[in-house]
């Protein structure tokens, strides 16, 4: 297994990580022996970061991920996530503490290594024809998703910052130039590899503008999904 170290967090992580979410759907609907098996083999193939969300099975993941961490005595770096609805853009701070608190609850662990933003980031709040998204002002704004972030690092429930990144490419290409972050989980992948290489004029789908360059260029760490 190769590692890389995840940007200025200093992370050392494998290049491979175990996704614990509903596409494979294993750490969602398999059952406690198979979530425990799956987990050791991949720790035995050198795999030492895990990516889960509340929203993966309405908190299951984190809950089963949590029941293995429990059985197993080796250090791993687990990051999960936040989803912003809504509702809770008149309190993003109790709702970012809120949800951090339940995570640590169902992962059994006193600190979160990497806490990542699971909404779509965009210009304007919601957006037509998509899931419903945050604005940049949302994210970077006073009392807004970042200055959420930064309070729960400071009380030590988690260790680092990050932002999945979907959404408008100008608005998330000014979130990670705010240096606001330590890392970006990017959508990457054979369909659109526009977040990590120069796409050709007229390509079909959206275009992140190399969105990892630029996150690099800020010293963020960043992942693929998608």
């Amino acid at each position: 297994m190769n590692y890389r170290t995840l940007g200025k967090t200093g992370l050392r992580v494998s290049e491979i990580g175990f996704g614990c979410g509903n596409v494979g759907g294993l750490m969602v609907r398999g059952t406690a022996d198979e979530q425990l098996a799956a987990v050791r083999h991949a720790m035995d193939l050198g795999i030492n970061y895990f990516d889960t969300a509340p929203q993966y099975g309405n908190g299951l993941s984190e809950i089963n991920l949590g029941k293995v961490l429990r059985l197993i005595a080796d250090p791993l770096t687990v990051a999960t996530k936040v989803t912003i609805g809504p509702g809770d853009v008149s309190d993003l701070g109790g709702k970012v503490r809120a949800s951090v608190e339940t995570s640590l609850g169902r992962l059994g662990r006193h600190q979160i290594d990497l806490l990542q933003l699971h909404t779509p980031i965009t210009a304007k709040r919601g957006g037509a024809g998509r899931s419903w998204s945050v604005s940049v002002q949302d994210v970077l704004g006073p009392k807004g998703v970042a200055e959420a972030f930064e309070a729960v690092r400071y009380q030590k429930l988690v260790r680092f910052l990050g932002i999945t990144g979907l959404g408008d490419t100008e608005a998330l290409h000014t979130v990670v130039g705010s240096g606001r972050f330590d890392t970006v989980q990017a959508y990457y992948n054979l369909l659109n590899p526009s977040a990590g290489t120069q796409v050709p004029p007229g390509f079909a789908g959206q275009d992140f503008r190399r969105l990892i360059d630029v996150a690099a260029g800020k010293g963020m760490g960043w992942s693929s999904s998608g």
